[in-house]
């Protein structure tokens, strides 16, 4: 007995979420531009969702918000870094639900220390004055 069966290929539907910074590396008190795109299948997923949360280099939170994405599908944010800021590698998580699916990405940066300002005096040389006799 011969059994046939008809096939039906079955997709799978993913959703996706990218994050970065607009520099790799900041010093002190900068201002952080973050930005990332929330797709499913590949298409934009406009007016979603999306929360982004940071953490310092001792894996402290220092900034949890969330933003909703544009008719594009992208989302940004931009936050000043608190002072004073810990040196080290700083990172950027994001998450984002949709269908029931979840998508995470991550993304790092640099914060270098502020270096000393040194004011210096100028020396003023003493100019002589008359007297009179």
């Amino acid at each position: 007995m011969l059994f046939l069966a008809t096939l039906t290929p079955v997709f799978a539907s993913f959703l996706s979420i990218t994050v970065r910074t607009d520099k790799p590396s900041y010093r002190g008190t900068e201002q952080v531009y973050i930005s990332g795109l929330l797709t499913y299948d590949y298409w934009s997923v406009p007016n979603e969702l999306v929360s982004v949360l940071v953490r310092d280099a001792q894996n402290l939170t220092i900034l949890i918000v969330t933003r909703q994405t544009d008719s594009e599908g992208k989302y940004n944010y931009t936050f000043r870094l608190p002072e004073p800021s810990k040196p080290g590698t700083y990172t950027v998580y994001v998450v984002a639900e949709y269908f029931d699916l979840i998508a995470t990405d991550q993304a790092f940066f640099e914060v270098t220390p502020v270096g000393t300002v040194y004011i210096r005096a100028r020396a003023r040389t003493a100019t002589p004055t008359k007297t009179s006799e």
